[in-house]
């Protein structure tokens, strides 16, 4: 799922996702929940993944709501 970005943004946050190793080596796993990392794009930008091969990017307020989103609904 992409959120409104620029186009910059996405392009950054693709080739992140598809380079096979980077997403471990620049992305930190979030506490409290199972197979979700996050990397930070940007000052104002993050992406949110999990292993399934799912992910968000968002301004960090959309994302901070994603993750409470997911905390809420127990999906993590």
């Amino acid at each position: 799922m992409l959120g409104k970005c620029p186009n910059w943004v996405l392009q950054k946050a693709k080739t992140l996702i598809n380079t096979s190793g980077a997403k471990h080596k620049v992305s930190k796993k979030l506490t409290g929940m199972k197979n979700h990392y996050s990397i930070k794009i940007s000052t104002n930008y993050r992406v949110l993944w999990t292993d399934s091969g799912d992910f968000f990017v968002g301004k960090h307020n959309h994302y901070d709501r994603k993750i409470k989103n997911i905390k809420r609904k127990g999906t993590c």
